[in-house]
């Protein structure tokens, strides 16, 4: 199971790496204790939404055209830890596409264009059942009296 959730972790870093690092989606996370949902700022379709964790957890979740959300509810008991999630969605914007001249085997001419790609990721703590909406990776304060 740990292997398997490397080959994802690998899978998406490689898939979107340059994505990844530009956070160039417009949407801000919504977080409440038990839910992690976005809030868009710009048109945007074909959403994929990824989030991995402790244990070997991972989910996925698709959607055309509304940005998806994790509600933590729906998985029982899930260890605490730090959970890492990708929101990425095509943006209105066409791009040039350098597809080979035989068109993979399908009928037609090959697509010249196609819509770009955005996408978002970060981190969230999850402990004792409840998100903590802070970043993961952002320092905490400590009250020392």
């Amino acid at each position: 199971m740990q292997i398997a959730t490397l080959g994802l972790a690998a899978i998406l870093a490689a898939g979107s790496a340059g994505a990844c690092l530009a956070n160039d989606l417009k949407a801000e996370p919504k977080f409440t204790e038990t839910t992690l949902g976005f809030d868009l700022k710009g048109q945007y379709s074909n959403f994929t939404f990824a989030v991995s964790g402790p244990a070997g957890f991972s989910t996925q979740e698709f959607s055309g055209s509304s940005a998806p959300s994790l509600d933590i509810r729906k998985f029982s008991d899930l260890p605490d830890g730090v959970y890492i999630y990708q929101l990425s969605a095509a943006t209105t914007e066409k791009v040039k596409v350098f597809t080979p001249p035989d068109n993979n085997g399908r009928e037609g001419k090959p697509a010249t264009e196609m819509l770009k790609g955005a996408s978002l990721s970060g981190s969230f703590l999850l402990t004792k059942g409840v998100i903590t909406t802070r970043e993961a990776s952002q320092p905490r304060k400590t009250d020392r009296k």
